[in-house]
């Protein structure tokens, strides 16, 4: 088990995605939510804090990420999921052979449990 900042990490995941594709992540491990990742490609003016977004929409949360030629970003994320608790995500990617491998941690806080007695 891997806790940083006192909280647990629920999962882990690695992936390549290509520049015309987009990448869905759901499963009990997200509680019940769901995250959608594209690329896009920056250009020299661009902050890439700003152009690097999420938008939750319908339930989705959509997030941007740049499809650099050399270098690397980490970003963290943070959802509210109701009543399920919240959701942290910590990702991070880097370029290669044209594609850009993502690695997200996530760490679920599924909030206080009542249990009925």
């Amino acid at each position: 088990m891997l806790k940083i900042s006192g909280k647990q990490r629920t999962s882990t995941t690695t992936f390549l995605l290509a520049p015309t594709e987009d990448a869905l992540l759901t499963g009990p491990d997200l509680g019940g939510g769901t995250l959608r990742f594209i690329t896009f490609t920056p250009d020299e003016t661009q902050d890439l804090n700003t152009a690097m977004q999420a938008v939750l929409k319908d339930g989705i949360a959509t997030i941007k990420l740049p499809l650099l030629k050399q270098g690397s970003f980490a970003t963290a994320l943070e959802l509210k999921l109701g009543s399920a608790g919240k959701l942290a995500a910590k990702i991070a990617g880097q370029p290669v052979g044209g594609h850009l491998l993502v690695h997200i941690d996530i760490f679920l806080d599924r909030g206080p449990s009542f249990a009925q007695r």
